[in-house]
């Protein structure tokens, strides 16, 4: 729920219990009396207004005729006298620059109710309210709400290797010791695609313990900075057995946030996943992570020291962990797969397979997205014949990217869509490799 606030550009308060009408009783001017009013308002008694106060940038009240009282800074001295928050906790800080120490603290939500009584959130201290504070990347997760429009594999594409990776998955090619997968592959083959197919065919059997989408120039996933905590919120949600032992790491160490990737990795999700009790410890549970596009974390030092802690899933023995990487294969990363015992990772090349199969998938690809526009707008069975299909195959030249973006140019041309397909053909956009 703090996450939700904290979208939130501005709050809007009403207090019923507070007017501007009122007046003290021996007053003899239009002297209003609202601050008395506001101070002992039951808004500062509810479970979830510590979250309204903290989470929006701006936080506006009003009284119950309508009229503006001020905001969050103007009053921040009152509420800091009624709430006891630091003042500089009202203001427009990000709430990461406190450690969790301070965060905690005011979580627990002991507020001055009227007439000198405290009263404690409802819920305070929860894992819930633990997890909101540690730095999480909302665009990380497969499933982001950003991510929604990114296509996965069709059905009939990729088969062989989407087989050979669900094997791995699944413990089937007896190799259980194999607990990194790297799929490298250059630029526009389909490697993120693959991720989601992946990550969502594991969500979907509720093996799926996290993912995180590298994207240069993504904000909070070009960096490795909310790397670990985001991937320990997504598995505290996804494993309920684990979620206690990353809220004891929360509460024991307070600067968790603030200590370097090795520290964060050991205690937010090595120690976490040990401390798991099996039912069946000789059948452990198995929970997949999905790292995609690790080539593009902006700080090549942060990649090697990734690639290294990834490599202790190994030392699980209570619950089973792999880890699917996607990346470009650049020196550094291919690099730190060899550091890695050959016995402990598997790695498919993508553009090593065959181009007669790339080609078909791509064929697969523009058939299915091309048919929805002419269906859309109604084109004649003519306009996508087997022999376009072809010569855009050719133009494709095995990049799945080039026949995604040239859906795209097509669909947006809407009743254009024709003209531009034709463009297409002739060679008169779309020039170049797309990278």
């Amino acid at each position: 729920m703090f996450r939700w606030y904290q979208k939130a550009a501005r709050c809007y308060v009403y207090l019923s219990d507070v007017s501007t009408l009122k007046r003290k009783a021996n007053a003899t001017s239009a002297e209003c009396t609202w601050e008395s009013a506001f101070r002992a308002s039951k808004w500062f008694t509810r479970g979830w207004t510590l979250q309204e106060l903290l989470a929006p940038r701006s936080v506006e009240f009003f009284s119950q005729e309508g009229s503006g009282l001020g905001n969050k800074r103007t009053l921040e001295q009152q509420i800091h006298e009624i709430t006891g928050i630091p003042a500089i906790a009202l203001r427009e800080y990000p709430h990461s620059q406190f450690n969790v120490d301070d965060r905690f603290s005011r979580s627990q939500g002991v507020l001055a109710a009227p007439g000198g009584n405290r009263q404690t959130f409802e819920g305070s201290g929860s894992e819930k309210d633990l997890l909101s504070h540690l730095p999480y990347a909302e665009e990380a997760p497969f499933n982001a709400y950003d991510r929604q429009d990114e296509p996965a594999c069709l059905p009939n594409t990729r088969v062989d290797l989407l087989k050979e990776i669900y094997d791995w998955t699944d413990g089937k090619d007896g190799q259980d010791e194999r607990c990194i997968f790297w799929l490298s592959g250059l630029a526009g083959t389909g490697k993120s695609i693959i991720s989601r197919t992946v990550a969502r065919r594991c969500s979907e059997q509720k093996r799926l313990g996290a993912s995180f989408f590298f994207s240069r120039g993504g904000g909070d996933v070009s960096y490795a900075g909310k790397f670990f905590t985001s991937l320990a919120v997504q598995l505290a949600d996804a494993v309920p057995s684990v979620q206690t032992h990353i809220c004891d790491t929360v509460r024991e160490r307070s600067d968790i946030t603030n200590l370097s990737l090795l520290d964060q990795w050991r205690e937010l999700v090595i120690r976490p996943l040990k401390l798991v009790k099996s039912d069946k410890p000789s059948s452990p549970s198995s929970y997949l992570l999905i790292i995609d596009a690790l080539d593009e974390c902006d700080n090549e030092g942060h990649v090697r020291t990734i690639l290294q802690l990834l490599a202790e899933a190994r030392s699980l023995t209570t619950v089973i962990l792999r880890v699917f990487l996607t990346s470009r294969p650049e020196v550094l990363i291919r690099h730190g797969i060899r550091a890695i015992p050959q016995a402990e990772h598997q790695d498919f090349v993508l553009h090593d397979i065959q181009l007669a199969i790339i080609n078909h998938d791509i064929s697969l690809f523009l058939e299915h997205h091309l048919g929805t526009i002419r269906q859309e707008w109604t084109l004649g069975s003519e306009w996508l014949g087997d022999k376009v299909l072809r010569q855009l195959v050719v133009h494709a030249s095995g990049l799945f990217i080039w026949a995604a973006i040239a859906c795209r140019f097509i669909k947006d041309g809407e009743e254009f869509a024709e003209d531009r397909l034709n463009e297409i053909l002739e060679g008169t956009s779309l020039e170049g490799t797309p990278e």
